[in-house]
């Protein structure tokens, strides 16, 4: 049975920045939306879906 680990991403004006997992991500810093999703997709993450600006990953469980 194929396991699964999730992601959710998204830019927040309150953090300023992007949230990965809840939590602020200035690595990621004032990147448009298309860079991070490439950098995510690059990672082995799939889009999955876009809620809101809220997006969506997951990938196989390693």
């Amino acid at each position: 049975m194929q396991r699964w680990e999730y992601k959710i991403v998204y830019r927040s004006e309150h953090v300023g920045g992007w949230v990965v997992d809840g939590k602020p991500a200035p690595e990621l810093g004032k990147r448009e939306d298309p860079e991070v999703l490439n950098q995510f997709g690059q990672e082995g993450w799939e889009l999955v879906a876009v809620v809101a600006y809220t997006y969506f990953f997951k990938r196989p469980l390693a």
